[in-house]
């Protein structure tokens, strides 16, 4: 087999696997925050993490067309505070409370309280069975640039209900800028049906 045949070959083998699902790789690299070590509220794990919103996009598809790309990832982020815990023990985690400081700009600033105090309940993973996962997503984006602001400082006061007792701290989370530089390979079928992931971000 020549080069060109095999170059055709292996042409052909991709289209015919992406003319039955559509699938593509994405490579995203920038500047980011890494996720802050966990607390723990009434024998939970409590943390704080955030994924960028911002920057700029490479990378588009359509159905049934492979599609690959790079994205240059920056800030404004989604925000979130999360917990893990037991099935049948941990019930719910409500964020009373929540104030951001930047080290190297000095802004703080207290996020608005009539957004907070709702309880999110603990939900079961499946693909974990001995775990459950609790996940409070900030509505808006954080306006933080790791380049410019330095690291980020949350602090939160949060409450986790377990066998019906309530348990309420005030938990500090600082998250250091870091560079992303992620390689994921997508398969959209798979995206789609697979279960519920408790743990992931609302777009």
């Amino acid at each position: 087999m020549n080069n060109e045949t095999m170059k055709y070959s292996l042409s052909a083998g991709l289209m015919l696997s992406c003319l039955l699902a559509s699938c593509g790789h994405v490579i995203t690299r920038g500047d980011t925050y890494q996720g802050a070590s966990s607390v723990g509220i009434n024998g939970a794990a409590v943390s704080s993490s955030v994924k960028p919103n911002g920057g700029k996009g490479g990378a588009s598809f359509s159905a049934m067309i492979y599609f690959a790309g790079v994205g240059k990832v920056d800030g404004p982020f989604l925000w979130r505070i999360q917990a893990e815990g037991k099935p049948g023990v941990h019930e719910s985690m409500t964020v009373h409370r929540a104030k951001v400081l930047t080290s190297l700009t000095k802004r703080e600033e207290w996020f608005p309280t009539q957004w907070l105090g709702k309880p999110v309940e603990f939900e079961h993973y499946k693909k974990e069975p001995e775990k459950s996962y609790a996940s409070f997503q900030f509505p808006g984006e954080l306006e933080v640039y790791p380049e410019k602001d330095g690291e980020i400082t949350v602090l939160a006061e949060v409450s986790v209900l377990a066998n019906g007792r309530s348990e309420k701290k005030i938990a500090k989370f600082q998250l250091a800028p870091a560079k992303a530089n992620d390689s994921e390979f997508i398969f959209i079928p798979a995206e789609i049906f697979q279960p519920k992931d408790p743990r992931g971000w609302k777009w």
